[in-house]
């Protein structure tokens, strides 16, 4: 089911490159079929290094501590959330947004490590 979300949010953004991180990023077999689908469509898939494939929870703990660092803080009667989209395709863009901040988040702590 995931493979044909993502596919749906390919179509959806018009993007032809799918990157898996996160828990279900070591599954090889997910990653077999990612290949597939995204060859398919003309597209390119990036996997991350075993040891980049955490839990999406610590993601979002890490997202949710910087910006608190930064002073953003929403008081939680001025959140709201507005289905735009089919479920599926939402908590798919989602993901890929929350994956997307940690690969800049990893790109940032690597140019650290080697002070680049």
């Amino acid at each position: 089911m995931l493979v044909e979300v993502t596919e749906r949010a390919m179509a959806h953004c018009n993007s032809n490159e799918v990157l898996i991180v996160g828990g279900v990023g070591c599954n090889e077999r997910l990653q077999e079929m990612m290949q597939i689908m995204a060859a398919e469509r003309g597209g390119k898939l990036y996997a991350m290094d075993e040891s980049y494939c955490i839990d999406n929870g610590a993601m979002i703990a890490q997202a949710g501590l910087l910006a608190f660092q930064r002073g953003e803080v929403t008081p939680l009667k001025d959140t709201v959330c507005t289905q735009r989209y089919h479920a599926e395709v939402t908590c798919t863009l989602y993901f890929l947004m929350l994956q997307f901040i940690l690969l800049k988040f990893l790109t940032i702590k690597i140019l650290e490590i080697y002070d680049l």
